[in-house]
């Protein structure tokens, strides 16, 4: 029997971010690195498993740092072999899989470029997504900025030039020795309104544990809701995302 999580933010990411946000955009990264039957297939920082869902003919490995995550996701894709570890220090040996994927994990890395260099070393294909940055995304820049105002802390995502631009995300995978696509890509996040939007993305996070949230949170949905009032509409919201779509290649062409 798997261990009892004992943090709820496994459970909201999955209810909240996962149907809206995670599960579209790995269908685009899936769309862009072709997995066989019967492939190794690394899903690494995998969440609850959006990337390795998708993959139910595949033999699936989905790591993550957290063992609360890992312990609820095992009930939401048991298809996978979900185990504990860091995008940074994966224990696998070299050449372990045929693929390995990440999505969103890199803005969440200590050192992204070590964690490209692992990827690249378990296996001879890597295919990641992640967002382009706070800037071209209102939504996130709106809950990022009200996070500051009302919590005195931000959304926990690490941003520089080696993520944000095109050429700085190559650079990764050529010092990883891969060859390398980049992809910029524009979608639409949906949600019933900006203050859904708020309430899910901190019920999936870190923001549910500050120590001001109980007291602040009514304010902080409502200065989201209005600083996104000029993408929602009668059918709800629905704001721009920005993604860099990466996909590297070892000893083959691209």
């Amino acid at each position: 029997m798997g261990r009892v999580t004992t943090s709820p933010i496994p459970q909201g990411y999955e209810r909240g971010l996962v149907p809206a946000l995670m599960l579209p955009l790995a269908r685009e990264l899936l769309s862009r690195v072709p997995v066989a039957p019967g492939a190794r297939v690394l899903d690494a920082a995998a969440g609850t498993g959006a990337l390795a869902r998708l993959l139910p003919r595949a033999r699936v490995v989905a790591a993550d740092s957290w063992d609360d995550m890992v312990a609820f996701a095992r009930g939401v894709v048991p298809s996978a072999r979900w185990t504990l570890a860091d995008v940074e220090r994966l224990p696998f040996h070299d050449g372990a899989f045929d693929v390995a994927l990440c999505q969103h994990g890199l803005p969440f890395a200590e050192d992204p470029a070590r964690a490209v260099a692992e990827l690249a070393r378990v296996a001879p294909r890597v295919g990641v997504l992640l967002w382009t940055g706070l800037a071209e995304s209102p939504g996130f820049r709106a809950l990022d900025e009200a996070a500051r105002k009302r919590l005195g802390q931000g959304l926990a995502l690490r941003f520089d030039d080696a993520l944000e631009t095109e050429a700085g995300l190559r650079g990764l995978f050529e010092k990883a020795g891969m060859g390398v696509t980049v992809e910029r890509l524009r979608r639409e996040a949906r949600f019933a309104s900006g203050a859904a939007f708020a309430e899910a993305y901190v019920a999936g996070s870190s923001l549910s544990e500050a120590e001001a949230i109980d007291e602040a949170r009514e304010g902080l949905l409502r200065d989201v809701d209005d600083a996104l009032r000029p993408w929602t509409g009668p059918h709800g919201l629905a704001f721009p995302v920005e993604v860099h779509v990466a996909v590297g290649s070892r000893g083959a062409q691209l």
